[in-house]
Formats: C-alpha cells, structure tokens, sequence
C-alpha cells in the first residue's frame, strides 16, 4: 500500500511541474512577443474603413426631428419610426435620390408585445 500512495504523490509532483513549466513557456513566450511589438513600429490605420465613394449624409435641422404623435401612448419605437420617415422626407425632398440608399437601410423591428395574462 505505501508504494501505491508514494507512486502517486510521484505522479502528483510530476503533473505540477509539467504545469508550472507550461505556464513558465507561456510567460516567455508573451514576454518575446510584446518586446517583438515594442521594436516593430506600428502604422497608423483608421479605426474603421469605410469606403472612398462614402459620403455622410447632410445634417439635419432640428425642426425635422421634431415629432409630433397623435398616440394616445406613444412608445419610443414609434416615435423613432416617424422621426425618421420625417427625415427621410426632408432629404429626399431637399437632395433628391443623392441620399436614397442610406434612406432604405431597415429599420429594426418593433419589440415584441408583452401579453399580461
């Protein structure tokens, strides 16, 4: 019975210094790593790439973001809805179709109905 519990406290020590080794190798490795990007400059690049063509959509006066609802208890969806059917009045009405594929994007769906029962 001795040998068994001495051949597994030997096993034990063993599988607790592959481990410490492991993490050691991982520590040396992050370490050439990070000194590795120190040395190497790094070239600007913008945060997000968006394309040459692109272009930003007019701003909008304050009046056109204005909404008036005729809801009893407007939500926040619907209120947001008609706000930008406004705008899209607005620009399509002030720049014609200069702006109409960023007017179609899709809205996001309304939030879904609690039923109380």
């Amino acid at each position: 019975m001795a040998s068994r519990i001495g051949l597994r406290m030997q096993l034990m020590r063993e599988q607790v210094q592959q481990e410490e080794q492991r993490e050691r190798m991982q520590q040396e490795a992050m370490m050439h790593y990070m000194q590795q990007q120190q040395q190497m400059p790094m070239a600007p690049t913008p945060a997000i790439n968006t394309p040459v063509h692109y272009q930003s959509p007019p701003p909008v006066p304050g009046e056109v973001l204005k909404v008036q609802s005729f809801l009893e208890n407007p939500t926040t969806y619907h209120l947001q809805r008609s706000r930008d059917k406004k705008v899209q009045e607005f620009l399509s009405e002030t720049y014609g179709n200069k702006f109409a594929p960023l007017l179609s994007a899709p809205s996001p769906k309304p939030p879904p109905l609690l039923h109380l029962a």
